[in-house]
């Protein structure tokens, strides 16, 4: 899918991060807009931003852990626009604490949206895609997807999951319209860790320090990923450490599973 313009993309996680920078990257270049996400108040200041630049925009306030309110969005995204081009999974959220520490509440609201959001959409939007002549499905992964990390081992775990689950459906439509692109991401400057649920003295701040020094913004991430969708990559790598956790993983196996066991404050997002 080398042209955006025309295109309707459906974006979750869109009030904020990379799904934000998505939706007004992909305003540049010409595609209707629907963008979802549970925070109305920032989902409508992205949507007023992208209407500023001519785009037809719909609002869709969902929380993508609820299957039946996902299970409806196709029918309110075609009531709209008509159809559905690009399916863009971004919401995400994080937890970070051992995990005697989290809560089993904890634990189902990161499944819920990492995971089995993406789940969800991708299940609901798939048939109305294949009937298209091209279409195309992002899945947000992160670093933390290629590497289990201290600390964030149910959202590590919510990560390969989406990996491993992109990796399955674009072998399911290798023969269909639609290409699947699996974006890995490392440590990205967005506001993630406002929402996030942190547990521990000090850590908060441990995490902002990093992405401050350490992360790519998010409107860079995103050309990155449609570039990637352009030219239908199966996984787009976007920033260095992502590339070096996949190339070390690989040369060194559970050598280098083992060295991280003691790497602490460098947290992918």
């Amino acid at each position: 899918m080398r042209n955006f313009l025309g295109k309707t993309a459906i974006i979750t996680g869109a009030a904020n991060g990379i799904g934000k920078a998505i939706a007004f990257e992909l305003a540049r270049r010409g595609s209707r807009l629907a963008l979802v996400d549970i925070d109305q108040e920032n989902l409508r200041s992205t949507a007023f931003g992208v209407e500023a630049l001519g785009i037809s925009v719909s609002q869709h306030v969902i929380d993508v852990a609820n299957p039946h309110a996902v299970s409806k969005l196709p029918e309110a995204v075609i009531e709209w626009h008509k159809k559905a081009d690009i399916l863009i999974n971004c919401a995400g959220v994080s937890v970070t604490a051992p995990l005697e520490d989290q809560s089993i509440d904890d634990i189902d609201w990161i499944t819920g949206v990492n995971y089995l959001g993406t789940v969800y959409t991708c299940r609901y939007f798939v048939p109305l895609m294949k009937e298209l002549p091209e279409a195309a499905i992002v899945n947000v992964s992160s670093a933390a997807g290629l590497l289990g990390f201290r600390k964030r081992t149910t959202y590590s775990a919510s990560k390969f999951a989406v990996i491993g689950f992109s990796e399955a459906l674009r072998a399911e439509n290798y023969r269909s319209p639609i290409s699947v692109t699996c974006a890995i991401p490392g440590p990205i400057k967005t506001d993630m860790i406002s929402r996030a649920r942190i547990y521990g003295e000090g850590q908060e701040e441990l995490e902002r320090n990093y992405l401050a020094k350490a992360g790519l913004s998010a409107e860079v991430t995103a050309k990155k990923i449609l570039s990637a969708v352009a030219s239908k990559k199966g996984k787009v790598y976007i920033t260095k450490e992502s590339i070096m956790i996949s190339v070390l993983r690989r040369i060194f196996g559970n050598g280098f599973v083992a060295a991280t066991s003691r790497f602490e404050g460098k947290l992918p997002a």
